[in-house]
């Protein structure tokens, strides 16, 4: 019983800490994006360097953004299907790790889902990382209208159920 309750205890550790992981990571990665004005400006010198033109160079960040993205939610599926393969992990733990799979999988979705009526509305692309209870979006856009922000806004809020006050918006060119 004692070896059981230290199964469940080191599982849901594991667990708090896998996803603790990548929710810390998220919130560096978009730290990142909104307040590292000099790395940007490397990479965009860099870029320009190359005879890249504007909107291959969006593409490009923008595409590399979203595959960062994909690989640590990827890595975050495979350990909580690690807990959920494991012979020794408690069935409530791997219950536990598969709502979270389930969750993760819902996010991605909602994200993919609200960065694509985004690029219906116009804009050449998104990038969407929704939290607890806000929701960051940057658009490859030069400025941003009110029509177009409220227009986004009505989109993550409708997507999301986060109230309008919760999103920010960014307009990356």
């Amino acid at each position: 019983m004692i070896i059981r309750k230290r199964n469940i205890i080191l599982g849901f550790l594991i667990l708090l800490l896998a996803v603790f992981t990548v929710f810390d990571y998220v919130q560096n990665f978009k730290d990142k994006i909104v307040n590292n004005d000099k790395a940007r400006q490397t990479l965009e010198q860099s870029i320009t360097s190359t005879n890249v033109t504007q909107s291959q160079r969006s593409e490009n960040i923008f595409a590399s953004f979203k595959l960062e993205r994909e690989r640590i939610r990827s890595q975050s599926i495979d350990t909580l299907k690690e807990l959920i393969n494991n012979t020794n992990s408690d069935k409530e733990l791997k219950l536990q790790a598969q709502k979270e799979m389930i969750d993760l999988v819902k996010l991605t979705e909602k994200e993919m889902v609200i960065e694509n009526l985004i690029k219906a509305k116009g804009f050449n692309d998104a990038l969407v990382f929704i939290h607890e209870n806000n929701v960051n979006v940057i658009v490859d856009a030069q400025n941003l209208t009110a029509a177009q922000v409220a227009q986004i806004q009505d989109i993550v809020s409708r997507e999301t159920g986060v109230s309008i006050e919760n999103i920010k918006i960014m307009q990356r060119n």
